[in-house]
């Protein structure tokens, strides 16, 4: 169920603007007034170990690991103290697939002007995020394979 206006953990209101993108286990949503964030909303209620580990995440957060990551910043509800049906998290930009970057054909298309002395700026900065979750205490169980990149 699409709500135009949901509630954060702490009981502020959020608004969404239009869908961005649609997956198997929910949409993402644009934030209204909020460009740096976007909204993924479940297509179904999440079971109660996701809604735990999603609001453990969001305890957990550092300035480190939403700079590096995808990192889940609030819990979304339909109503105060009701049932998990999203979380808001920052909007990456300039992302590529990450095959796009690491294999030759397709980094030719794609990237026709990009040297290897990018490919290992790319390694060393998705070694970087990688320990940044790990130094953190947290364990990377399933990742988008996208790169942000400036120019």
């Amino acid at each position: 169920m699409r709500h135009h206006t949901l509630l954060d953990h702490q009981g502020h209101q959020v608004s969404l603007g239009r869908e961005l993108g649609r997956g198997g286990e929910g949409s993402v949503f644009e934030v209204v007034g909020a460009s740096r964030l976007v909204a993924k909303l479940y297509h179904a209620p999440p079971t109660s170990d996701k809604a735990s580990k999603l609001a453990a995440m969001v305890q957990a957060r550092t300035d480190n690991l939403v700079s590096l990551a995808a990192w889940p910043t609030h819990t979304l509800h339909a109503t105060r103290g009701r049932q998990l049906v999203g979380f808001l998290m920052p909007r990456v930009e300039n992302a590529l697939d990450l095959h796009k970057v690491y294999g030759p054909r397709s980094r030719l298309r794609a990237l026709p002007d990009k040297s290897y002395k990018f490919l290992i700026r790319v390694a060393a900065n998705v070694a970087r995020a990688f320990h940044c979750v790990h130094e953190h205490g947290h364990v990377v169980g399933d990742q988008r394979h996208l790169v942000a990149f400036e120019g």
